[in-house]
């Protein structure tokens, strides 16, 4: 499933109609964040570009950054539900399966993502991105009595951060490791921590 299908996936009580004028719209969206910065891209080229009027496209969004935070919305939805599928535990246990799940829904848009990265809204994603791991990583982990709750929490927020900027770095082509390689470094962090770095 491409990241419009599933952004569309996460879209309840929509009819066939509105899911194409959706698509057509991420669509376009997406095209033109190729080519330009999202700051620069106008409702009026965008609908052009959707083949739609300006009226349709406000009967969806107020804004071209609305776009941007729904999909940025889906995709923490969609990371969320991969990180609570591999189960109280699971984490630690499963880290570089959960990875691989992760790289598996990243890969599908990895050049999209890069130019995504290139604008200025990105920041407030990255950190939402971050803030459901290290939220996720707490209620994994809240039943258990292995330590003090507010120390774990501050455990929780190293991890989820050091992932997230691991992905980052990556994705800015800032290194010849492969996405497995990555999947299994990070794995490796939160299993062995820095002792594990050999």
């Amino acid at each position: 499933m491409n990241i419009i299908d599933t952004a569309l996936y996460y879209s309840d009580g929509l009819d066939r109609r509105q899911i194409k004028t959706k698509k057509a719209i991420y669509a376009a969206f997406f095209d033109l964040l190729k080519e330009k910065d999202m700051s620069k891209i106008t409702i009026t080229e965008l609908a052009r570009k959707a083949d739609i009027d300006r009226k349709t496209f406000y009967l969806h969004f107020n804004s071209v950054s609305d776009i941007y935070n729904e999909l940025g919305t889906k995709m923490v939805a969609i990371l969320k539900e991969t990180i609570t599928g591999f189960g109280k535990g699971g984490l630690i246990e499963s880290s570089y399966g959960l990875f691989m799940t992760v790289n598996e829904i990243l890969n599908e848009k990895l050049e999209l993502i890069r130019e995504i990265m290139n604008n200025n809204d990105f920041t407030a994603f990255v950190f939402s991105v971050k803030d459901e791991l290290c939220n996720e990583i707490i209620k994994m982990y809240e039943q258990a009595d292995c330590e003090d709750a507010e120390k774990f929490k501050f455990r929780a927020e190293f991890i989820a951060s050091g992932t997230v900027s691991m992905y980052l770095r990556w994705f800015k082509g800032e290194s010849s490791l492969s996405m497995d390689e990555l999947a299994l470094l990070a794995g490796s962090m939160i299993i062995h921590g820095i002792s594990g770095m050999e």
